[in-house]
């Protein structure tokens, strides 16, 4: 099939975190949760093959991006590059395993190449119909046996207890993307691909669904590592949009993004409204900086199997890593220690508009957004609108988080103030985009091996 090696690799799975951690505040409404649809994932398992639950307090969640073309015109078929063809059931191109520590221990997020080569259970296809074990790419898992069958499989793999699962189709992200009004995003380089209809110019763009689709299944600009590593980043720049005022506290916007994710998301039917709860609260009290995103270790990214181009696992490093997060010990450390010591997704600003210029505090928000700034309220206008110079007003207790929004804004000057109760943003006619820092222990690497380096939410987009 000419278009099934050219399917979407949509790491959309984060939009689930970033959705229950908004719901929170919305109540978590039937209107939402009453959208999802449901799927019978675990009724059919036998415990006795489960890993055991360990921590009751921890949580791990499959999540999975489908190439399901469902709710697509013709169209979007054409401008998204997807084909017409009936391809047969969905398979999928993107798999995480989210594993959600106790008391605040932050997130990890393990990306599985979909050539992995790995050993399939005895299962009972879609039809009914029982097979043996086998070997195949962990993307036909689902073709295979479903949900069920991936669940059972991955389990096995990792020996970790897999508490939810969730589906997303590309149609889901596409419209997720456009209801937050794009994702901004960092070209080091101009990037085109034919196949996927990618076409952007290097620098900063705001993508829009249709590019951000083609940004993240592009196959010929880079390897399938760098391609993880290009997902990785845009799920960074995606929760710090989500998260940005401009979208956090923005109703029409945040209700638009809520309402695109829900109606295409696929859950066990288990995650229901208080399971959502539970995870929107452990969502809220963490920062940026904690979500941690990282790839299985690799032992041969170029393996031939009877022919396949496949991918294997350094099993003993694999290992390792998911008996570490079954524990909930660290999988990730600090590299270096910036002389920073408040990384930007640690802080939260108010920015104000201080000139006449139209819409100037909202491209300050946007810009301090892209380098992984937090925001305590929505871009707004200040009273004065003279101001030439850009000023950093900050409570005497934020000195800290100060130095590095300074860092960050060098054109702009300092002033502490008891005016403020947390770091505010005076803009002035001197503005110029806000550039990246480094800070506290935002730069981190494995503690076992990967092939691309860790990384976090708070991280800048442009690395």
């Amino acid at each position: 099939m000419p278009h099934s090696s050219r399917l979407r690799r949509i790491a959309t799975w984060l939009s689930l975190f970033i959705v229950v951690s908004s719901l929170a505040s919305w109540g978590l409404s039937t209107k939402y949760t009453g959208a999802m649809k449901k799927v019978n994932v675990f009724g059919n398992l036998k415990e006795s093959d489960r890993p055991q639950v360990t921590n009751t307090d921890a949580m791990t969640i499959l999540a999975v991006a489908v190439d399901d073309r469902s709710g697509l015109t013709r169209k979007q078929l054409n401008e998204l590059h997807v084909g017409h063809a009936n391809y047969g059931p969905p398979r999928t191109d993107t798999i995480m395993l989210i594993h959600i520590a106790p008391a605040g221990g932050g997130v990890t997020v393990v990306s599985m190449p979909r050539d992995s080569w790995i050993a399939i259970p005895e299962y009972t296809d879609t039809k009914g119909n029982p097979h043996a074990a086998t070997h195949d790419r962990i993307n036909t898992l689902y073709q295979r046996g479903g949900p069920e069958l991936m669940v059972k499989t991955i389990e096995q793999l990792t020996n970790m207890r897999i508490d939810h699962f969730v589906e997303l189709n590309f149609f889901g992200f596409l419209n997720m993307v456009d209801a937050v009004g794009g994702v901004p995003m960092c070209i080091s380089k101009d990037v085109k691909d034919t196949d996927s209809g990618l076409d952007l110019t290097a620098g900063n763009h705001v993508l829009t669904g249709r590019q951000a689709l083609a940004y993240v299944r592009a196959r010929h600009i880079d390897s399938d590592f760098g391609r993880m590593q290009r997902q990785q980043r845009f799920l960074s720049s995606m929760a710090q949009r989500v998260m940005s005022a401009g979208v956090i506290l923005n109703p029409a916007k945040l209700n638009g993004f809520i309402n695109a994710a829900m109606q295409s998301l696929t859950t066990d039917d288990g995650l229901n409204r208080d399971a959502l709860l539970n995870l929107a609260l452990r969502a809220q009290s963490l920062g940026l900086s904690k979500l941690r995103f990282m790839t299985v270790p690799i032992g041969d990214g170029n393996a031939n199997v009877s022919g396949m181009s496949v991918v294997l696992w350094d099993e003993t490093q694999a290992r390792t890593l998911f008996a570490k997060l079954a524990a909930n010990e660290p999988v990730v450390t600090a590299a270096t220690k910036s002389e920073l010591a408040v990384a930007p997704g640690e802080i939260t600003l108010s920015v104000l508009n201080a000139t006449s210029i139209t819409g100037l505090a909202r491209k300050a928000a946007d810009s301090l957004a892209s380098v992984g700034f937090g925001f305590a309220s929505a871009p707004g206008n200040a009273l004065k609108k003279d101001a030439v110079v850009t000023y950093i007003q900050y409570p005497k207790d934020q000195a800290e988080a100060a130095k590095t929004v300074a860092a960050s804004l060098p054109f702009a000057k300092l002033k502490e103030t008891t005016d403020v109760k947390n770091i505010r943003i005076l803009v002035g006619t001197d503005w110029k985009d806000a550039k990246a820092v480094k800070a506290g222990n935002t730069s981190t690497t494995a503690i076992v091996k990967t092939v691309t380096d860790p990384r976090t939410a708070a991280d800048s987009i442009c690395e």
